[in-house]
C-alpha cells in the first residue's frame, strides 16, 4: 500500500488556497508539490496519486540542480517558460528514457503547472518549433514467458519464512486472475473462493471514481496448487504468531497487509536468484500474452478479465502477440485456395 501523504484535513485546507498568491518558500517547486497531491484527491485514486507524486520529487531535483547551476532564474512553477521546459525535454532525452515514460513525464508535469495557471507546455505544444515525445502506437509489452515465469515461481522456494510464501502466494494469485498487485494484497480471506474458483476486487482501479468492486474468475487452474499451499503455510503463521487476521496478505510484524514496496524488496532477491528481471505488475502482462499468444482470438475475453475498457488496451499495453505465429496461423494454408501449378 503507498504511504499516506497527507491526512484529509490537510488537503482540504490545502485546496482552499490562493494558487495565484500563495508564498511557496525557498524551494516552490518541492512545495507545489503538496498542493497538487492535494487536488488531485478529488478525481484520482491514491495509488496514481502517490505514483505522480514520486515522480514529481524527482522533477524537483532536476529544476532545484538547474537553478543552482545558473540555468534558469527560478523554481516557481508558476514562472516556468520554453526555456525551463526545453531543459526539462533535454534531461529526459539525456536519460535515454523510452519514448512513453518520456510523454508520461510531460503529462505529470503539464498537470501540475496547469494548476497552477501556467499553460506553457499547452504553448509550446503549438510551436513547431519544439518537438515533444510521443508514446509510440505499439509501446513495447513487458512479460514473461512460461519458462521464465517457472523459474521464477521454482526461484521463491529459496526465500526464507513467511514472507517468502506470501510473496509465492500473491505473484501466483496475481497470474492466476491477472489481478494489480495492489488488488491481491489488499484483498481480505473472504474475497478468496475457491469453491467457485473466483477472487474479488475488492479495492480496484479507480476505486470510488469508475472502478467498482466485482468478483473475477481464477482462471488458472495450474495455480491451484500453489495457492492452496499459500493457505496452508498462512494457518501455519497465524497459529505460531498467535494472531488473527482478515487480510490475506498479513504482515505479522504490522498487522496489515503486505506493502508493494515490501514486495519489490523480496522480488529483487528472486531476480539476484534466478538471473531473471521482471515485475510483480508484469503477471498482468504474462497472463495476457500466455494467453492471446496461442489463440489471439481469445482478445476480447482476456481484455474483459483484465476490466479494460476496450480490447484495444489490452492489445496495445498487455498481450505480446508473436506477430509471425499469429500470421502463420491465420494465413498460413491460404495459399491453397488460389494453388498454381
Amino acid at each position: 500500500m503507498p504511504k499516506k501523504l497527507l491526512s484529509d484535513a490537510s488537503n482540504s485546507v490545502l485546496r482552499q488556497t490562493d494558487l495565484k498568491t500563495v508564498k511557496l518558500g525557498s524551494k516552490p517547486f518541492s512545495t507545489s508539490i503538496k498542493y497538487f497531491v492535494a487536488f488531485q484527491e478529488i478525481s484520482l485514486a491514491k495509488t496514481t496519486i502517490y505514483e505522480d507524486e514520486r515522480k514529481l520529487r524527482l522533477f524537483a531535483k532536476f529544476f532545484e540542480g538547474l537553478y543552482e547551476s545558473g540555468g534558469c532564474s527560478t523554481m516557481d512553477p508558476r514562472r516556468f517558460d520554453e526555456p525551463i521546459i526545453s531543459e526539462f525535454l533535454v534531461w529526459m532525452k539525456n536519460r535515454n528514457l523510452k519514448a512513453s515514460t518520456q510523454a508520461n513525464y510531460v503529462k505529470v508535469l503539464n498537470r501540475l503547472l496547469m494548476l497552477f495557471g501556467n499553460d506553457v507546455i499547452l504553448r509550446m505544444r503549438k510551436n513547431p518549433i519544439y518537438k515533444f515525445p510521443k508514446e509510440p502506437r505499439d509501446t513495447p509489452i513487458d512479460a514473461l514467458c512460461a519458462e521464465e515465469l517457472q523459474l521464477v515461481l521454482d526461484t521463491t522456494y529459496n526465500l526464507r519464512g513467511w514472507s517468502g510464501q506470501a510473496f509465492r502466494g500473491a505473484l501466483t494469485l496475481a497470474f492466476a486472475t491477472a489481478a494489480r498487485p495492489k488488488e491481491v494484497l489488499g484483498a481480505l480471506v473472504e474475497d478468496l473462493d475457491l469453491s467457485k474458483m473466483a477472487f474479488y476486487i475488492r479495492h480496484p482501479k479507480g476505486e470510488g471514481n469508475w472502478g467498482n468492486p466485482q468478483w473475477i474468475p481464477i482462471l488458472r487452474v495450474d495455480m491451484l496448487h500453489y495457492i492452496l499451499d499459500f493457505l496452508d503455510d498462512r494457518d501455519k503463521m497465524l497459529m505460531e504468531y498467535g494472531i488473527q487476521s482478515d487480510y490475506l496478505f498479513v504482515n505479522p510484524g504490522t498487522g496489515l497487509p503486505y506493502t508493494e514496496k515490501s514486495m519489490r524488496g523480496l522480488k529483487g532477491k528472486v531476480e539476484d536468484m534466478c538471473g531473471i528481471s521482471f515485475m510483480v505488475k508484469e503477471m498482468r502482462s504474462t497472463f495476457a500474452s500466455l494467453t492471446v499468444n496461442n489463440c489471439p482470438e481469445r482478445l476480447n475475453a482476456v481484455s474483459e478479465q483484465l476490466r479494460h475498457a476496450s480490447p484495444e488496451t489490452t492489445r496495445r499495453y498487455y498481450a505480446r502477440l508473436d506477430r509471425q505465429k499469429a500470421i502463420k496461423r491465420s494465413l498460413g494454408d491460404t495459399w491453397k485456395e488460389t494453388r498454381i501449378n
